[in-house]
């Protein structure tokens, strides 16, 4: 994979140390765990782990067709 593009872009990337929005949503804890898929063949990909937690007692909010709440129209 020829990466140069990539070496010669010269604007700032923020880091997420620098991004106000990735710290307020508490980013650091909520990233993604990323494994190699196969150590011995990087390009393979990696596989990612989530740990999400669901309150089994909560009933979901009914869902329209999409659109602006009928109170808005």
């Amino acid at each position: 994979m020829h990466k140069s593009g990539y070496k010669s872009h010269s604007i700032h990337r923020t880091t997420q140390a620098e991004d106000d929005i990735f710290q307020e949503q508490h980013g650091t804890e909520s990233l993604a765990k990323l494994n190699l898929a196969n150590a011995d063949r990087p390009d393979d990909g990696y596989v990612a782990e989530l740990i999400v937690a669901v309150d089994p007692t909560k009933t979901a909010a009914g869902v329209g067709m999409g659109g602006p709440p009928a109170s808005r129209m």
